[in-house]
């Protein structure tokens, strides 16, 4: 029996275009996006926020708050809450991110009215339990206590703050068990209250609905939320800091845990999109030069990738993987080696050319379900994009070359100043580490400082 030694051929994209979108605006000032989606009966609402970890006043707010939403409205509490919605098969959502709060309400279509009911009632008027204020608080810490124990965890969190500097929000120390067990259900309250209003929200609606018939419910449900005053500044644009190598010392690794990178640009940035031919064809997959060098050739790793992380108020571009501790030094000089040939070396056209048709291909994938629409919808007015985003976003891509790919490479891996940060065991990791500059040690359980 033989097996092919060659991928298929992969035939010519097939046409998609963006499906038709209608926006309006509620009485209150509220923008208002429509996507009708008759493919199932189905409605999706999701109701975003500018406001998010940025404009925290407490560590731990954002999280909290997130979690606790669902636990109690002015018309329900949480167990008659968890009733109804079983009753209707509603699927409810809360999240908040450093870039935004969303609250969503998927069920349907027969149960429109009851969707935008609930999701009123999620977003204005939530009541913050006090048990279950405590509850999540306690749940939280534990997670946070855990999260400390992984050397993942301790990479990101050394390298975020390393590369944006803890004034930045992006770089900011992350919330201690102790700041969720000091939060209360009053200062949720208070800090809701203040901070989320129309004026800087979005509401999309997706599914098995008219625009005009979407609008009325929008308004009978949202027209009466009133703008808040008094949010904070937003945070700008992170400035460059100085190249480190951090070690975090963590006795007993038998492994290093090793990420590298810089700061990039933020998703509004007119060719992130491109960016992603670039990354693909370094390390965007398991097809990447990273993975089939350092994995797949070498035996270094089980894995390695690298990224491109793009936000409301920056990005970088990262790369990283786990490896014995004992090969960490072939591993770190293999990464560089490759960091450095994507700005060196034009890049093959087959290797741009693969690049371009996996992510031309899989993105009419995001766009199957409702959620992925909304998603879309809601990324571009988040970070400003212009209307025509998704759109242009697969001739865009299909244009990228081997210059494009150089230049873009050239632009965001930068080598020379990137931060290293290396997780694991101390004393046989050190000399390592100094290869690439003058090395900070700190322990496990030190925390980034904060501003």
């Amino acid at each position: 029996m033989s097996f092919p030694t060659s991928p298929p051929l992969g035939g010519a994209p097939r046409p998609w275009a963006f499906p038709e979108t209608f926006s309006s605006t509620l009485s209150n000032g509220l923008p208002v996006l429509v996507l009708p989606s008759r493919r199932v009966p189905i409605v999706q609402l999701r109701l975003v926020n500018r406001v998010g970890r940025w404009a925290e006043e407490q560590r731990g707010l954002c999280r909290l708050l997130a979690m606790t939403t669902r636990h109690g409205t002015a018309r329900f509490d949480s167990a008659a809450l968890a009733r109804y919605q079983d009753a209707l098969g509603v699927r409810l959502s809360s999240s908040l991110s450093p870039d935004e709060r969303s609250v969503a309400v998927k069920g349907l279509s027969e149960h429109t009215s009851e969707c935008f009911e609930l999701l009123a009632e999620l977003a204005l008027h939530p009541t913050f339990p006090d048990e279950h204020v405590r509850r999540e608080a306690n749940k939280s810490a534990e997670a946070r206590r855990a999260q400390l124990g992984r050397p993942d965890s301790l990479a990101a969190e050394w390298f975020s703050w390393a590369v944006y500097g803890p004034g930045h929000v992006y770089g900011a120390r992350r919330p201690e068990a102790e700041d969720y067990e000091a939060r209360t259900a009053d200062e949720l309250r208070a800090w809701h209250a203040r901070v989320f209003g129309p004026r800087q929200a979005l509401l999309v609606v997706v599914g098995d609905l008219e625009p005009d018939a979407a609008l009325t419910l929008a308004e009978r449900a949202l027209g009466s939320w009133s703008t808040v005053e008094g949010l904070p500044k937003a945070p700008g644009a992170p400035t460059a800091r100085p190249r480190q190598v951090v070690l975090v010392d963590r006795p007993g690794s038998e492994q290093a845990t090793i990420l590298t990178g810089n700061l990039g640009v933020g998703r509004g940035h007119p060719r992130y999109d491109q960016a992603r031919v670039m990354n693909r064809v370094l390390g965007g997959g398991a097809s990447s030069r990273l993975f089939m060098d350092l994995r797949e050739s070498r035996s270094l790793t089980y894995g390695v990738y690298s990224s491109l992380d793009g936000g409301r108020f920056g990005g970088d571009f990262s790369a990283g993987l786990s490896c014995s501790t004992d090969k960490a030094a072939e591993a770190l000089d293999a990464l560089d080696g490759h960091l450095r040939r994507i700005r060196d070396e034009p890049a093959g056209a087959d290797e741009v050319d693969a690049a371009r048709r996996f992510l031309v291909g899989a993105f009419p994938m995001g766009t199957a379900s409702l959620g992925g629409l909304a998603s879309l919808l809601t990324s571009r007015w988040l970070n400003e994009l212009p209307d025509d985003t998704w759109e242009t976003f697969m001739p865009r891509i299909a244009a990228v070359d081997v210059g494009d790919v150089q230049e873009l490479a050239r632009l965001l891996v930068r080598p020379d100043e990137a931060t290293l940060v290396v997780v694991g065991e101390g004393d046989e990791l050190e000399a390592t580490c100094a290869a690439f500059g003058e090395v900070t040690r700190v322990t496990a359980e030190d925390r980034p400082p904060a501003r």
